[in-house]
């Protein structure tokens, strides 16, 4: 199940608690991405909830300023470990699609509720990479993979994780001139 973070129970509130002492212990490369990370400086953030009312997985959904009223969605997407499906557990295929569905259930339901909306999608990443990523979450309906690399984090920043592919839902293109000055 997915819900909101402003629909959170206090035992799931425990459980970020837990995970968030899981990853500071982690031996995850990204940690500092999701370490200390306060689900309400999102405009909304995503839980996928297990049926032992455990967090498996979660995503935000960001807005800011340079953005031109444009909102990213998947925004530090995150699965747990010990929900992540590994080949030692099965073949490499059953891994992909259990890690997958996780993504795609938080990419699509943040799709749905904001497909009214500016949003794009951002990954620190290859076009080639980028468009397989479109493809393996069946997002290439509803997206556009914009040319070029874009400043998601401002236009000052030099560091390189903040220089990225985007890709903006189709109702967003008429508006693309909002980000266009961002573009690296």
């Amino acid at each position: 199940m997915i819900i909101s973070w402003h629909d959170i129970t206090k035992e799931l509130k425990s459980d970020w608690g837990s995970l968030q002492k899981e990853i500071r212990y982690s031996n995850d490369k990204l940690k500092k991405n999701y370490l200390n990370l306060d689900p309400m400086s999102f405009v909304d953030f995503h839980l996928v909830v297990s049926d032992q009312n455990e967090i498996e997985a979660f995503a935000g959904v960001q807005q800011k300023e340079i953005w031109n009223g444009f909102k990213r969605i998947g925004t530090r997407l995150y699965i747990r470990p010990k929900f992540r499906k590994t080949a030692i557990q099965g073949s490499a295929l059953d891994q992909f699609t259990k890690n997958t569905s996780y993504t795609s259930a938080l990419l699509h339901h943040q799709l749905n509720q904001y497909k009214k909306d500016l949003i794009f999608l951002s990954r620190e990443c290859t076009f080639r990479s980028f468009k397989r990523f479109m493809k393996i979450f069946d997002l290439s309906d509803n997206f556009v993979l914009l040319n070029g690399f874009y400043r998601v984090c401002g236009l000052e920043s030099t560091n390189p994780a903040c220089i990225q592919k985007i890709s903006v839902n189709k109702a967003s293109l008429q508006e693309l001139n909002r980000v266009e000055y961002l573009r690296y």
